[in-house]
Formats: C-alpha cells, sequence, structure tokens
C-alpha cells in the first residue's frame, strides 16, 4: 500500500490517494509519518482518494481504524472520500458511520465535482484530477520515509 500526498496551503487542503492493498500496520506506519510533517496541523479540509485501492480486508479493522484516528489524529479537518465500487462504498460508509458517531465530520462521494463541493474548494475537477495525478510525496513505510 502506497499513500501520495501534497498539501495545499492556500486552501488548508490536504490531498491523498491510496493505491495498492489495504495494510492496517502500513496505514498507521505511513500516518504516523504524516502526522510529523509540521503543515498537518494547518490542515483543515482532507480529499481522500481511495478509488484504486482494495479496501476488503481493512472491514475486519474498522474498529482498530476507528481507534487509531481517535487516539492518534487530534486535528480537527473535514474529510470527504472519493470512492469507485460498491465494496470500498460499503467498507467507506461503516468506517464513517462509526466515525460521524463520535463526531468526526466524514463524507464519500464517487465523484470530483460532488467533493469539491462537499469541502468547498475552488478547484474545477480538471484541476483537481491533475493534482491527484501529480502529488508531490509519497510515504514509504518500508523504508521509513518521505
Amino acid at each position: 500500500m502506497v499513500i501520495k500526498f501534497q498539501f495545499y496551503k492556500e486552501t488548508g487542503l490536504l490531498v491523498m490517494k491510496y493505491t495498492g492493498s489495504w495494510s492496517f500496520q502500513d496505514y498507521k506506519d505511513q500516518f504516523n509519518m504524516i502526522l510529523k510533517i509540521p503543515e498537518f496541523k494547518q490542515i483543515k479540509k482532507v480529499l481522500s482518494d481511495v478509488t484504486e485501492i482494495n479496501l476488503e480486508s481493512c472491514y475486519k479493522e474498522l474498529d482498530a481504524l476507528v481507534k487509531f484516528r481517535e487516539q492518534h489524529v487530534k486535528s480537527k479537518y473535514f474529510n470527504v472520500h472519493l470512492i469507485s465500487n460498491s465494496a470500498n462504498t460499503a467498507i467507506i460508509h461503516l468506517y464513517h458511520q462509526q466515525l460521524r458517531e463520535k463526531g468526526f465530520e466524514y463524507e464519500y462521494c464517487s465523484t470530483l465535482e460532488q467533493a469539491l463541493t462537499l469541502l468547498n474548494l475552488p478547484y474545477s475537477a480538471f484541476e483537481m484530477g491533475y493534482m491527484l495525478e501529480h502529488l508531490e510525496h509519497d510515504v514509504d513505510s518500508k523504508n521509513k520515509s518521505i
């Protein structure tokens, strides 16, 4: 699993793209590295693209994932997941349901247009598509680097 990402200070946005097959350990390792980046404290909105990752094995780890979010990510931000298939939709829906019960702001959708509307961002779908394909950073938990 790889997480590519980029911060956009002007809009307080973090864009993340997940690829590969889900691994909770990789997620924890990679996200812990991202949390150490100073810009993370300025994040108000997150677009998480999960259209190119297989989340099926994540289902068994939803409770642990929610607990990780609750314990380690102290920032308050609005997160929108961009989804593309029914299996990922079901898993993301269950994940969001648990997080919303704890007061976190999470939504999901299947189009960039809707994601931009939900996040109230000034970009076009074309611009956001380009941004998603050209993210500056990726996290390699195997080599412990960004």
